[in-house]
Protein backbone atom coordinates (compact mmCIF):
# COMPACT_ATOMS: atom_id res chain seq x y z
CA UNK A 1 0.00 0.00 0.00
CA UNK A 2 1.53 3.38 -1.11
CA UNK A 3 0.86 6.22 1.36
CA UNK A 4 0.25 9.94 0.93
CA UNK A 5 3.26 12.47 1.86
CA UNK A 6 0.34 14.65 2.93
CA UNK A 7 0.06 14.47 6.84
CA UNK A 8 -3.29 14.62 7.17
CA UNK A 9 -3.88 12.01 4.21
CA UNK A 10 -1.66 9.58 5.96
CA UNK A 11 -3.14 7.07 8.20
CA UNK A 12 -1.42 8.24 11.88
CA UNK A 13 2.08 6.50 12.50
CA UNK A 14 3.66 7.69 15.68
CA UNK A 15 7.47 7.23 12.72
CA UNK A 16 6.06 10.58 11.08
CA UNK A 17 7.37 12.26 13.62
CA UNK A 18 10.61 11.67 12.27
CA UNK A 19 9.84 13.12 8.94
CA UNK A 20 10.22 16.79 7.64
CA UNK A 21 8.22 19.46 6.30
CA UNK A 22 8.80 22.89 4.89
CA UNK A 23 7.59 26.07 6.24
CA UNK A 24 7.41 29.13 4.88
CA UNK A 25 7.50 32.18 7.16
CA UNK A 26 6.18 35.60 5.15
CA UNK A 27 7.41 39.39 5.00
CA UNK A 28 4.05 39.54 6.99
CA UNK A 29 5.11 36.94 9.33
CA UNK A 30 1.97 34.33 8.11
CA UNK A 31 2.80 30.79 8.22
CA UNK A 32 2.11 28.56 5.53
CA UNK A 33 3.46 24.74 4.81
CA UNK A 34 4.52 23.41 1.46
CA UNK A 35 1.73 21.17 -0.02
CA UNK A 36 3.12 20.67 -3.27
CA UNK A 37 4.70 22.35 -7.21
CA UNK A 38 2.48 22.95 -9.71
CA UNK A 39 3.98 24.18 -13.07
CA UNK A 40 7.21 24.40 -11.03
CA UNK A 41 5.76 27.15 -8.45
CA UNK A 42 5.12 26.05 -4.73
CA UNK A 43 1.23 25.44 -3.61
CA UNK A 44 1.50 26.59 0.12
CA UNK A 45 -1.38 26.21 2.63
CA UNK A 46 -1.87 27.77 5.99
CA UNK A 47 -3.51 24.67 7.51
CA UNK A 48 0.07 22.95 8.81
CA UNK A 49 -1.76 19.69 8.56
CA UNK A 50 -1.83 19.46 4.67
CA UNK A 51 1.56 19.84 4.88
CA UNK A 52 4.01 17.28 2.30
CA UNK A 53 6.44 15.43 4.73
CA UNK A 54 9.35 13.81 3.70
CA UNK A 55 11.74 11.08 4.69
CA UNK A 56 15.17 11.75 4.34
CA UNK A 57 16.48 15.44 4.61
CA UNK A 58 18.23 15.86 1.39
CA UNK A 59 15.18 15.09 -0.06
CA UNK A 60 13.31 18.17 1.47
CA UNK A 61 16.17 20.35 1.20
CA UNK A 62 16.69 19.55 -2.70
CA UNK A 63 13.16 20.45 -3.05
CA UNK A 64 13.14 23.63 -0.86
CA UNK A 65 16.22 24.19 -3.15
CA UNK A 66 14.62 23.31 -6.73
CA UNK A 67 10.99 25.41 -5.96
CA UNK A 68 12.13 28.45 -4.02
CA UNK A 69 15.46 29.60 -5.31
CA UNK A 70 14.81 32.25 -7.45
CA UNK A 71 11.03 32.39 -7.00
CA UNK A 72 10.29 35.43 -6.53
CA UNK A 73 7.15 35.30 -4.49
CA UNK A 74 9.35 33.86 -1.79
CA UNK A 75 12.15 36.26 -2.33
CA UNK A 76 11.81 38.26 1.25
CA UNK A 77 10.74 34.77 2.92
CA UNK A 78 12.22 32.81 5.37
CA UNK A 79 12.01 29.28 4.19
CA UNK A 80 12.57 26.77 7.35
CA UNK A 81 12.70 22.81 7.44
CA UNK A 82 11.57 20.96 10.12
CA UNK A 83 10.38 17.98 11.68
CA UNK A 84 7.40 16.91 12.45
CA UNK A 85 6.86 16.45 15.90
CA UNK A 86 8.79 19.71 16.35
CA UNK A 87 5.47 21.45 15.42
CA UNK A 88 3.07 18.57 15.65
CA UNK A 89 2.23 16.27 18.67
CA UNK A 90 0.60 12.86 18.95
CA UNK A 91 -3.10 13.29 20.27
CA UNK A 92 -6.12 11.11 21.37
CA UNK A 93 -9.26 12.32 19.80
CA UNK A 94 -12.20 11.15 21.70
CA UNK A 95 -15.64 12.56 21.05
CA UNK A 96 -19.53 11.73 22.05
CA UNK A 97 -22.08 13.66 20.30
CA UNK A 98 -25.99 13.45 21.05
CA UNK A 99 -27.79 13.97 17.74
CA UNK A 100 -31.19 15.19 18.79
CA UNK A 101 -32.28 15.55 14.92
CA UNK A 102 -31.76 12.32 14.21
CA UNK A 103 -31.57 10.54 17.71
CA UNK A 104 -29.02 8.29 17.80
CA UNK A 105 -26.07 9.32 19.26
CA UNK A 106 -22.08 9.26 17.85
CA UNK A 107 -19.25 8.03 19.19
CA UNK A 108 -15.30 8.63 17.45
CA UNK A 109 -12.44 7.73 19.16
CA UNK A 110 -8.61 7.91 17.06
CA UNK A 111 -5.15 8.83 17.29
CA UNK A 112 -3.68 12.31 15.46
CA UNK A 113 -1.31 14.52 15.01
CA UNK A 114 -2.15 17.70 16.41
CA UNK A 115 -0.26 21.10 16.15
CA UNK A 116 1.67 21.91 19.91
CA UNK A 117 -0.09 24.52 21.89
CA UNK A 118 -3.43 24.21 20.46
CA UNK A 119 -5.70 22.41 22.94
CA UNK A 120 -8.50 21.57 20.64
CA UNK A 121 -11.52 19.80 22.72
CA UNK A 122 -12.16 16.11 22.89
CA UNK A 123 -8.23 15.51 22.48
CA UNK A 124 -6.18 14.06 25.23
CA UNK A 125 -2.01 13.94 25.10
CA UNK A 126 -2.30 11.35 28.34
CA UNK A 127 -3.61 7.97 27.43
CA UNK A 128 -5.26 7.25 30.96
CA UNK A 129 -7.41 10.77 30.53
CA UNK A 130 -8.23 9.48 26.58
CA UNK A 131 -9.43 6.26 28.15
CA UNK A 132 -11.27 7.55 30.77
CA UNK A 133 -13.26 9.52 28.75
CA UNK A 134 -13.67 6.93 26.30
CA UNK A 135 -15.02 4.66 29.52
CA UNK A 136 -17.60 7.41 30.16
CA UNK A 137 -18.94 7.58 26.75
CA UNK A 138 -19.03 4.06 26.17
CA UNK A 139 -21.56 3.92 29.12
CA UNK A 140 -23.41 6.62 28.16
CA UNK A 141 -24.16 5.24 25.08
CA UNK A 142 -24.77 1.63 26.43
CA UNK A 143 -27.75 4.00 28.62
CA UNK A 144 -28.76 5.12 25.61
CA UNK A 145 -29.41 2.13 23.83
CA UNK A 146 -30.76 0.64 27.03
CA UNK A 147 -32.95 3.02 27.47
CA UNK A 148 -34.30 2.76 23.60
CA UNK A 149 -35.04 -1.09 24.78
CA UNK A 150 -37.45 -0.09 27.31
CA UNK A 151 -39.03 2.20 25.46
CA UNK A 152 -39.71 -0.35 22.93
CA UNK A 153 -40.55 -2.91 25.44
CA UNK A 154 -43.36 -1.01 26.84
CA UNK A 155 -44.84 0.01 23.44
CA UNK A 156 -48.38 -2.15 23.11
CA UNK A 157 -50.95 -2.81 20.85
CA UNK A 158 -54.41 -1.83 21.64
CA UNK A 159 -57.02 -3.81 20.53
CA UNK A 160 -59.87 -2.11 18.50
Amino acid sequence: MVKSQILNERPFDIDDGERYLIVIVGEDMQYSVFTRKFQSKPVTSIEFREAKIYKELKAVQKVAQEVFSGNEIYQNSVIKIFRVKDIFEPRYFVQYKKRPFMGVPDLKCYTDWYVKGENQVDTYIDYNEAQAALEKYKRDLVEFYYSQILDLKNQVLNKI
